[in-house]
């Protein structure tokens, strides 16, 4: 460790905290204070999901550890003296602006991560470099209070599900899979959201980052354990997976199923994680010399400390004020026009689709048909958004192509398409439920264009925000039933789209009521 037990339970000499930390301390604690008031909505949503959501529970323990980690160095910072420094201000600035473009694009994870950012600045704009270079882990540490990695659920599903059927394949169990479904002879499995390895890689990727910096003191070595915590956790999800499957298929589904699945699991990850920390303490290298206390100097008048403390906090409610001023910009809109897409010639409407509709939280209107031509059946339905906001966007991790209940998705990709006479790459899922296998073609409406690229959609909301564009957006899915082959439904859907009337203009009139 850093700090042996005597250093750390020893008291800090009163003397060491002269008038001028007296005074920094004190400003830094009230500008703090001052940024979490001000962003506080932002610093709620965190918590939120950290106690709304199991895989970002360590963040409790985040804040504690930080602080933890800085008492150890408070007697090698307490020779130290602090100074502005105008480079944080300049942090605070640009962490403003990823605040305020995340704000825009409703992208909460950017939100988070600015306002850590701009914890960053304040620290680094009072306590100055010297400071806060000797304190940069337990300061940076802080990141690992941002809630992020949703979007890796899906790409982890499909290794886990590739993995364990390689696995089978290689132990000469017959296997046959259809995306995260895997069949062996005396079972079905399905890689679920929650197996997928998420919550175990991002505590392993917190913990890899701690230990690599309390035990080692070469860069390579933190760095290489902080490989491995990323990698590992990975791989042994795969492992995990396959040995559930074994387990099931040597025992006939009796052992590694409902309780003993989760049993099983989190045993394997809990030996997965004391093997790993075995390794990093025979790797440890040779303990380094205690650093001295530098900085030294005069340390900044009260006056410099708080004008200091003032700026910073100004630059910071900058991109607040600005949030602020664009919320009162609601746009009108008529939902009552919404429509779902129309068919084109020899396409009969039959009604709504009653089991199926995809499931976006917030949503301000839905419109949803089904079609039949010659035996083909194809399902639309638009999702409108008059404005997006924190709880309701068109690009969301909480949106669903299906319920979890009846639906299930079994896999994905892209297909190509042509909507309103122009090519257009989309997503698609597939899903399987009540004995029926269905494929959903998906795009995004926003600011007045087509796009099925999430990324693209968040920058074509800011730009609409910015620049006065067309700020209400949709969610459009097309679906088609298929017997064995998804190829069934890509043509349906194809066929549809061929004799579809203009959507774009359908949508355009929602957004701008009396618009051209």
């Amino acid at each position: 460790m850093h700090s042996s037990i005597n250093s750390f339970t020893a008291p800090i000499d009163a003397r060491r905290l002269d008038s001028g930390w007296r005074v920094t301390l004190m400003t830094v604690a009230a500008a703090l204070a001052a940024l979490l008031i001000l962003f506080l909505e932002t610093a709620a949503t965190a918590v939120q999901v950290w106690s709304g959501s199991a895989t970002f529970n360590h963040c409790f323990l985040v804040l504690p550890i930080s602080c933890y980690l800085i008492w150890q160095h408070r007697h090698e910072v307490a020779r130290m003296v602090p100074r502005p420094c105008v480079w944080g201000v300049a942090v605070v600035a640009a962490m403003g602006a990823l605040w305020l473009l995340g704000d825009l694009a409703r992208f909460n994870e950017a939100k988070h991560f600015a306002l850590v950012g701009m914890i960053q600045g304040v620290l680094l704009t009072l306590l100055g470099r010297a400071v806060y270079g000797r304190l940069w882990f337990p300061f940076l540490y802080l990141f690992f209070l941002v809630p992020t990695g949703e979007f890796l659920v899906r790409p982890l599903q499909d290794f886990t599900a590739g993995f364990v059927v390689t696995g089978l394949e290689l132990i000469g169990i017959p296997v046959y899979s259809d995306g995260i479904l895997i069949q062996i002879p005396n079972g079905a499995f399905q890689v679920a959201e929650a197996c997928a390895g998420l919550r175990f890689l991002i505590a392993s990727l917190a913990f890899g980052a701690l230990f690599g910096y309390v035990v080692y003191r070469s860069p390579r070595r933190r760095l290489a354990f902080f490989g491995a915590s990323i990698v590992v956790p990975i791989i042994a999800n795969g492992v995990r997976a396959l040995g559930i499957v074994l387990i099931a298929h040597v025992t006939d589904n009796r052992v590694a199923v409902g309780v003993d699945h989760i049993v099983y699991g989190w045993g394997f990850f809990a030996a997965v994680m004391l093997m790993l920390t075995w390794i990093g303490f025979k790797l440890q290298d040779e303990p380094g010399a205690a650093r001295r206390g530098g900085g030294g100097g005069r340390a900044a008048k009260p006056a410099v400390v708080g004008l200091a403390a003032g700026i910073v906090i100004a630059v910071a409610a900058l991109p607040k004020a600005y949030a602020l001023h664009m919320v009162a910009l609601i746009p009108p809109a008529d939902l009552a026009a919404l429509v779902p897409p129309r068919a084109g010639p020899g396409w009969t409407r039959l009604g709504e689709d009653a089991d199926w509709r995809p499931v976006l939280p917030g949503v301000d209107g839905e419109a949803s048909a089904i079609y039949a031509r010659a035996g083909e059946r194809v399902y639309a339905y638009v999702g409108f958004f008059v404005r997006q906001e924190d709880s309701k966007k068109v690009v969301s991790t909480q949106n669903r192509i299906a319920d979890d209940e009846v639906w299930r998705r079994v896999g994905g990709g892209s297909a190509d398409a042509i909507i309103d006479g122009q090519p257009l790459t989309v997503r698609v899922d597939r899903i399987a439920g009540d004995g029926r296998q269905r494929l959903l073609w998906q795009w995004y409406w926003v600011d007045g264009r087509f796009t099925a690229d999430p990324a693209l959609a968040k920058a074509l909301q800011v730009k609409a925000e910015l620049l006065g564009g067309t700020r209400s957006a949709a969610v459009i899915v097309l679906a088609a039933d298929y017997g064995e082959r998804p190829a069934e439904a890509e043509a349906s859907l194809t066929a549809f789209l061929a004799t579809m009337q203009p959507l774009a203009p359908q949508l355009a009139r929602v957004a701008a009521p009396g618009g051209d």
